[in-house]
């Protein structure tokens, strides 16, 4: 309460989650675990990744694969007020409330083929989603959400008849964007960055989108 006819509320909400994944899926590293012999080693004799007959390693797709980072954020804020106009005419009020959500997505998926070694220390090179070579695939995703909304709201008693009236009126918006990018141009997998790549096998991609808009009034 601010004053004796002025009450005031905000409430916040905000969160922030990261999860960090392999660069392949889980179901994959699984599933070759469950096919692996059971006498299967996934270290050799000189303590490197195992190699046997060209079968994936699950213990080296787990640290070996690259990465799968998820970075997801969201704020939403609420602000509202009821203002009495008794000064005016006594029954008379005023109401509002603002609020804005906004939810971001960013993630990066940086797969990177594998080396598995024989006992003769031969290596052999293991595909990551059936590729041969380094890949990266970057996506952000924003979405904004504001809404206003007000009520004029009036309520008085006139001996034994009661009158009341209410005006109303609400503003929503929606927009966002979507903006990707995937290359395999990599020289080395030692720089994670878009432009570490070349110029061949690469995609980018890009939407800014105005989802919904509308203004209401009732009275």
């Amino acid at each position: 309460r601010i004053t004796n006819t002025l009450n005031i509320g905000l409430s916040i909400d905000a969160r922030r989650a990261n999860t960090n994944a392999a660069g392949l899926d889980a179901y994959p590293i699984f599933m070759h675990a469950i096919q692996a012999s059971p006498v299967y080693k996934p270290y050799n004799s000189s303590g490197k990744f195992n190699y046997i007959n060209g079968q994936p390693n699950p213990v080296a797709e787990t640290s070996q694969s690259g990465y799968d980072n998820n970075r997801n954020e969201s704020f939403g804020a609420t602000m509202n007020f009821e203002q009495r106009l008794d000064v005016l005419t006594k029954g008379l009020s005023l109401k509002g409330t603002a609020s804005i959500i906004r939810n971001s997505t960013f993630q990066k998926i940086f797969n990177t083929p594998y080396l598995l070694y024989k006992d003769n220390d031969e290596a052999s090179l293991m595909n990551v989603n059936n590729l041969n070579k380094t890949q990266l695939n970057q996506n952000i995703n924003e979405e904004d959400q504001v809404t206003l909304n007000a009520s004029l709201n009036y309520t008085r008693q006139f001996a034994k008849h009661n009158v009341s009236a209410v005006a109303l009126y609400e503003q929503l918006e929606n927009k966002g964007f979507i903006m990707g990018g995937l290359k395999r141009d990599f020289v080395s997998d030692i720089k994670d960055e878009l432009n570490a790549s070349g110029q061949l096998e690469q995609s980018l991609s890009g939407t800014s989108t105005l989802g919904d808009a509308r203004r209401s009034f009732v009275g």
